[in-house]
């Protein structure tokens, strides 16, 4: 299904994009994947003509509703509990993995 004025995507296009993406493709598969390219291509065209300008911008499909809070200060003094919990630890520090960069 190609809708008047999409743009087509052929199967030298295909190739180029499958050679950027490191993928092999066979012929069928290419043309395969011309096709509904183009017909992805097609319903964006379809898409652009709904008139939308009475619309307002949309930021989220739901609206949403900051549920904000005071901040409190909070005495934390379980140290010892999250040493005795780690997997490995070495007087009051947490060993971790090497990490190499």
């Amino acid at each position: 299904m190609v809708h008047q004025g999409t743009i087509m995507i052929d199967l030298k296009t295909v190739q180029h994009i499958a050679n950027l993406a490191k993928l092999e493709l066979s012929d069928e598969e290419a043309s395969a994947f011309s096709d509904q390219l183009t017909d992805i291509l097609g319903h964006f065209k379809k898409l652009e003509e709904v008139d939308t300008s009475s619309e307002e911008c949309l930021y989220t499909p739901n609206p949403i509703a900051q549920r904000l809070r005071e901040d409190e200060v909070v005495e934390f003094n379980e140290r010892q509990k999250i040493i005795d919990n780690a997997p490995e630890s070495s007087g009051q520090l947490i060993k971790v993995p090497p990490v190499v960069s």
